[in-house]
């Protein structure tokens, strides 16, 4: 699409207008494509073509979708299959279950390949030197391996690189659940004495195996050895945390330490994330002017509060030691977390500048201006595409100003005629914990009556059991606007977002909101905030919040009621 004309095996082709390849952009950008439904006719239709559990590989072979969207809702394909097929067994351990979920997120994502090639021979010969790794991959892909990345693929498979949040503080995923995979030893890899019996329960090791001959395959369609640079492919999408792990640190970063760049502390390598269309709406003091000036030359802003003698800075410049600036780029925030590797950067040195940007207070701080060298021009197409205007406004914060659709929803008989409309967004509140991260934060028109109809008001659905006493799961939730003042005992929409990073997006949840404060100094201080359920099912647990995780939370708005009609 990207590039206009393609030619398709056979005697066609396809051409698109700019229009109308602005209307599927615009149409890819907006589909939520994880719906349960959907996936669920998807799965029992390749079922049914097969008279049999369809596994991963079997989806790319007869043309279905992409099966990483069923780990994208699921956290693992096995886990999708339990929970939709009545058909499939259930004599897996939980231990493996959860291992199956983090090999498939965080291992078998097709982002590097050297971690599955090495737990796929280990399960089918049980042995695996790391001479043989390094034959592999010259015969198959044209590179070689060095120790560094040889042991970051043994740290990453023991789950030491990414973690998750326990007690407060983020910890290896390997020490939250104890977990251990293999040792690597004399030059051979091997499985622990913990991990082996695990591949003796069938589903684990049919599942596991799946998963990574996946990995392998969705690898082997990316790579092209005339644009791979250092473990990664020009033009391919990777996450932060897959550009960390590629570049072989230790551990996943804080969000909020990485931003838009972080300097390693040995100074070996600086990953740059730009978001090349940023919303109007953000804070001045993230508005960094990052651009093309060609296709071989890029400018760029370093965070603000910065000269020319800030350690990042002279670390960025070469200064502090040789340094590998590779360049991620996405379009907008449309397109999610992924960034397109655009091939690694130089600085022209006569062509860095110290000037200032506005901080969100309206002050004038100090900022670098880069001009960087991209060692590999710009594809035509690439470059065109990242620098297309982005034409639609996609409204980051919940009240925005214009809707981008007009929906009309049917009111019940016994509504006065009078009815008008306000906000209906299209995120989601959990009636649970949060929901999953959100971007798209748009609105249609929904009719209510007439004491309802103020800039006061919105309205969202509510999905989850955690309030059913009062909301029941899919309801609409009608909202006001918190303006503040006392949230004791109201049942309030609490957003929670990363607001040190734009590119964060955000989650929402539906709750009663509790607070317990103490007297410090003749004057009230917050300590405690809980946000409680209140449901017919005892095992929702309160929402604690202190004032680390607070930070990152505000609450929204306050509920009204729930509107008495339902979508169709």
């Amino acid at each position: 699409l990207s590039e206009g004309s393609r030619m398709i095996p056979g005697a066609s082709t396809i051409n698109f207008d700019e229009i109308t390849k602005e209307r599927i952009f615009q149409s890819i950008d907006s589909a939520n494509m994880q719906l349960l439904a959907d996936l669920k006719v998807d799965y029992n239709l390749l079922k049914y073509k097969l008279g049999r559990t369809p596994m991963m590989m079997d989806f790319p072979e007869h043309g279905s979708r992409d099966p990483f969207l069923f780990i994208d809702y699921a956290n693992s394909y096995f886990n999708f299959v339990t929970k939709v097929d009545k058909d499939s067994t259930e004599n897996t351990s939980v231990k493996a279950i959860k291992l199956l979920e983090f090999f498939s997120k965080e291992i078998n994502n097709s982002k590097r390949v050297e971690e599955s090639i090495i737990l796929k021979e280990l399960i089918e010969k049980d042995t695996f030197s790391s001479y043989q790794l390094s034959s592999y991959l010259n015969e198959n892909y044209g590179y070689t391996i060095t120790e560094e990345t040889i042991i970051s693929c043994v740290s990453n498979i023991n789950f030491e690189f990414v973690r998750e949040k326990k007690d407060g503080k983020l910890l290896p995923v390997k020490d939250i659940h104890n977990i251990e995979v293999m040792a690597y030893e004399n030059g051979y890899f091997m499985f622990v004495d913990d991990f082996k019996p695990l591949l003796e329960q069938s589903q684990f090791k049919a599942y596991l195996l799946d998963s990574i001959n996946y990995s392998i395959f969705c690898f082997n369609q990316k790579f092209d050895l005339d644009k791979w640079e250092e473990g990664f492919v020009l033009y391919q999408k990777y996450a932060r945390k897959d550009v960390f792990r590629i570049l072989n640190v230790k551990e996943n970063p804080v969000a909020q330490n990485v931003g838009g760049y972080l300097v390693s502390p040995d100074n070996k390598h600086c990953p740059i994330f730009v978001n090349y269309h940023k919303e109007e709406d953000i804070s001045e003091s993230t508005k960094y002017e990052d651009e093309f000036v060609n296709n071989k030359e890029f400018d760029w802003m370093s965070k603000s509060k910065r000269n020319l003698k800030s350690n990042d800075v002279q670390s960025i410049l070469g200064n502090n030691g040789k340094i590998r600036l590779p360049l991620f780029i996405k379009k907008s925030n449309d397109e999610g977390s992924e960034f397109y590797y655009m091939g690694d950067v130089s600085p022209e040195k006569d062509k860095v500048e110290q000037t200032t940007m506005n901080n969100d207070k309206g002050q004038k701080v100090s900022v670098v201006k880069f001009r960087f060298n991209l060692h590999h021009p710009v594809s035509e197409v690439m470059y065109n595409y990242i620098r297309e205007n982005v034409t639609t406004k996609k409204n980051k914060s919940p009240f925005a100003e214009k809707p981008t659709t007009q929906l009309e929803i049917d009111l019940s008989n016994n509504v006065d005629k009078s009815i008008q409309s306000i906000p209906f967004y299209n995120f989601y509140a959990a009636a649970g914990s949060f929901s999953e991260m959100q971007g798209q934060k748009n609105y249609a028109l929904i009719k209510v009556p007439e004491k309802y109809l103020s800039s006061d008001y919105f309205a969202c659905k509510i999905i989850g059991e955690s309030m059913n006493r009062v909301i029941p799961n899919g309801s609409i939730g009608l909202f006001k606007k918190y303006m503040g003042g006392s949230r004791n005992g109201k049942i309030v929409l609490v957003e929670n977002f990363d607001y040190q990073d734009p590119d964060y997006n955000s989650a929402f949840t539906v709750k009663t909101y509790s607070s317990e404060k103490n007297n410090v100094d003749d004057s009230w201080e917050h300590t405690t905030i809980v946000l409680r359920p209140n449901s017919y099912d005892q095992s929702y647990k309160d929402i604690i919040i202190d004032e680390k995780s607070g930070a990152g939370m505000r609450v929204v708005g306050e509920f009204v009621k729930v509107l008495p009609w339902e979508l169709e």
